[in-house]
């Protein structure tokens, strides 16, 4: 296994690997020693099946499943992260497959509106976009972020709350979107994090936000919350501490949910086939903070 990293701060490619053969006593523990220096791993050319996915996302934590009836899925565990429909096309633009697709270009970290999110994802491109670059993704390493934040910034954040819901993109990002079923927000209430989060198996900082399910920090008013909520996502988001994922067929990337945000780029969604197969494993306990 040869490890080549991809940014000054976080991210590297590895090579040399073939996942399908990763088992928890060949290869695993190397993998979680790459992955919690680097949050983000690409792993090229891999071939795994959706069985294959799920058995080496296993090896990491328990398999985070995706009861909501809104999301495109192959089964509870396997979230499609597509334009393409069961039938094989792309559906219309104002389809609720490709609305729901408008809060992935937003910076967002994994199931952040759940009270234990995820701890990491796994994302394999099977389709992609005929454009070169289209498609994209960016990794903001919060790690970095949080060491870089200004004193008076993070004295404003410093004990801030922010409120993670489900039912937020609905409302502001995708309106078109039909309400949630009561039954399906029930599953997921409103949930409330950390925006500096404590990690303490490490004794470092992160800056936990999202701008797909929230807009505001909690403990001010709704004007002054959204003013620092689009400040901290301009901050942490900056070229510096973002890497650009180019994707190819084939690769499959994981990433550290608890350290990083990410977001899709835009690309032609109505005319040009994007598939990628998203299986996740939670966390162990909900974000902390530091008493």
């Amino acid at each position: 296994m040869k490890i080549d990293p991809l940014h000054p701060s976080f991210a590297a490619c590895v090579l040399d690997i073939d996942l399908s053969m990763v088992t928890k006593s060949s290869g695993s523990q190397e993998i979680i020693q790459a992955f919690e220096q680097y949050g983000l791993l690409v792993f090229p050319n891999q071939s795994l099946t959706s069985e294959g996915q799920l058995r080496f996302a296993k090896l990491f934590g328990e398999l985070e499943s995706f009861p909501e009836a809104t999301m495109q899925k192959d089964s509870e565990k396997i979230y499609n992260v597509s334009n393409v429909d069961a039938s094989g096309n792309i559906p219309t633009v104002d389809d609720i497959q490709i609305l729901n697709l408008k809060g992935t270009q937003l910076w967002h970290t994994d199931s952040s509106y759940r009270h234990i999110p995820a701890l990491a994802s796994f994302l394999m491109a099977l389709e992609l976009p005929d454009s070169p670059e289209s498609g994209d993704t960016e990794f903001a390493d919060m790690f970095a972020a949080y060491d870089s934040l200004p004193d008076e910034l993070r004295t404003r954040l410093k004990g801030r709350h922010m409120v993670h819901n489900y039912e937020y993109e609905r409302i502001y990002v995708e309106p078109r979107l039909p309400p949630i079923p009561a039954a399906e927000k029930a599953l997921v209430p409103p949930v409330t994090h950390p925006v500096l989060r404590y990690h303490p198996d490490r004794d470092r900082h992160s800056v936990y936000i999202t701008a797909n399910v929230g807009g505001e920090i909690g403990g001010l008013n709704q004007d002054e919350g959204k003013k620092l909520h689009k400040e901290t996502i301009n901050f942490v988001t900056q070229p510096r501490f973002v890497y650009r994922h180019q994707w190819s067929l084939g690769d499959l990337l994981m990433w550290d949910n608890r350290r990083l945000l990410h977001r899709v780029l835009p690309y032609p969604i109505d005319t040009q086939r994007r598939k990628m197969r998203r299986t996740s494993v939670s966390d162990v306990a909900p974000p902390q903070i530091k008493l």
